[in-house]
């Protein structure tokens, strides 16, 4: 792949004898877009492969991901609640779930 790069250069250094400068900076500019397009994918490939092994590092080591340190579920009323899981809030008395 480097080789083509560089076999590349080596002949646009001999057109840029030969040809006019508006044929140059045609050339020269597929050269540029050509080399931008090999280093994108490349770089694509990789990136991909991290962000999958970053994900499984991030988990709790019980597995638990939705609870966070104050207690709260996540997605849930977001009610406080006591370590038995029991609703403090006096809303909950009158809404008939406090049992």
């Amino acid at each position: 792949m480097v080789m083509a790069v560089v076999v590349g250069i080596m002949i646009m250094m001999i057109r840029l004898l030969l040809l006019r400068m508006k044929m140059m900076m045609i050339m020269m500019m597929m050269m540029v877009v050509v080399v931008m397009m090999m280093n994108d994918n490349d770089d694509d490939e990789d990136d991909d492969d991290d962000d999958d092994d970053d994900d499984d590092s991030s988990s709790d080591s019980d597995g638990n991901d939705d609870v966070n340190c104050s207690g709260r579920g996540v997605g849930g009323d977001n009610k406080e609640r006591d370590v038995e899981g029991v609703v403090n809030d006096d809303s909950a008395v009158a809404d008939g779930l406090h049992q």
